[in-house]
């Protein structure tokens, strides 16, 4: 699928989680949705030529899913599914999936790592002081653009 570009971006916060709304352009129209709870990212499709509201767990390893008929269905499904996974787990004596673990591999050329790693010296930071930095500040920009 061709990568779409954002028309709009919008968040609610709830009392348990945050939802981020995100329109896309793309062929049929599909809005894409960001739930947040417990620390876990859901991700909603929204398929307006069929109607169906369905997601996944996007930041862990296992699969967890969620389905509903109304937005708000949707999110408390997203809920339930994790106090669900986190549950089965616990049942299980395994630990679930943490979201991230902090460590981001990264790959550039020999140039730009040339350039970062000037850009750090100059501010007086760490090549992770700086990316870390600039990096969250790219990431908060988009998320409430």
């Amino acid at each position: 699928m061709k990568q779409a570009h954002f028309s709009e971006i919008s968040q609610i916060k709830t009392e348990k989680s945050q939802i981020f709304f995100v329109a896309t352009r793309q062929k049929g129209v599909v809005i894409r949705s960001m739930f947040q709870y417990k620390g876990y990212t859901g991700e909603l499709e929204i398929d307006i030529e069929s109607g169906m509201l369905s997601g996944r767990v996007i930041d862990i390893k296992d699969v967890v899913s969620f389905k509903g008929k109304t937005v708000e269905e949707t999110r408390q499904a997203f809920e339930e599914s994790v106090d669900d996974y986190l549950e089965f787990c616990a049942e299980l004596g395994e630990e679930p999936d943490k979201p991230f673990s902090g460590k981001l591999p990264f790959r550039t050329s020999p140039e730009h790592h040339r350039k970062i790693f000037i850009a750090s010296r100059k501010v007086g930071k760490s090549i992770n002081a700086w990316m870390d930095e600039t990096l969250v500040k790219a990431a908060e920009e988009i998320i409430h653009a």
